[in-house]
């Protein structure tokens, strides 16, 4: 191995030098593991959405039986009032 600054560039630029196929096989890979990645998050997201689809649905939910007592709650309320014997109106 050569030692001067310029052999080092040398001694790099052999090293360095690829073919066209094992440019194309590193490409494939590179895109490969970028895929893996994105997949990855894809699920991941995907995950989120539906715990969050999960969580609005059941606050709804929730808040819908809320809504429905109280409707509940005021027409017993009103038809307490008007069956009751002392009710005139």
């Amino acid at each position: 191995m050569l030692c001067s600054p310029a052999g080092r560039d040398l001694d790099g630029d052999i090293r360095g030098y690829r073919s066209a196929e094992e440019q194309a096989r590193e490409l494939t890979r590179s895109i490969r593991r970028e895929v893996n990645k994105l997949s990855e998050l894809w699920s991941a997201l995907l995950d989120r959405s539906e715990q969050w689809q999960r969580r609005l649905a059941d606050g709804l939910s929730v808040s819908t039986l809320q809504n429905n007592l109280r409707i509940n709650q005021f027409t017993y309320s009103a038809l307490s009032r008007f069956i009751s014997p002392n009710y005139v109106p």
